[in-house]
């Protein structure tokens, strides 16, 4: 029984390490855009709020704040019926203006992964 145990650890273990590198696989399907970073914060649309950003939150009120959340959150409304299709090696990006799709590619740098598109800079 404590071989098994034993066994058991030592397989299971090292998986989270394993599952941390996001393959082609892991990103095929649908994704829809949940939030949105602007100067003045972080835009969720699953939450329909609108969080500040530490700089933001020096400059603006209390006071003035439920105007500035209800105006932006109306201003980017559209953006949470964009959304990106990802297909093997391409990805699909539907916009207001149609669909534009192109190739993709991941790749890591300082133990980190990245998702770059030809054209854009790998910094």
């Amino acid at each position: 029984m404590k071989k098994a145990l034993l066994l058991l650890l030592a397989v299971a273990l090292p998986l989270p390490a394993l599952a941390q590198k996001v393959t082609d696989k892991n990103l095929l399907g649908r994704w829809e855009m949940c939030a949105l970073e602007t100067s003045y914060g972080l835009v969720d649309f699953d939450l329909n709020k609108v969080t500040l950003s530490e700089s933001k939150k020096k400059t603006v009120s209390k006071e003035e704040w439920p105007e500035i959340e209800s105006n932006m959150l109306e201003g980017v409304s559209y953006c949470s019926l964009m959304y990106l299709e990802f297909k093997p090696k391409s990805i699909v990006k539907h916009n207001l203006d149609g669909e534009d799709e192109g190739v993709y590619s991941i790749f890591e740098k300082g133990g980190k992964q990245y998702l770059i598109e030809p054209g854009m800079p790998a910094d």
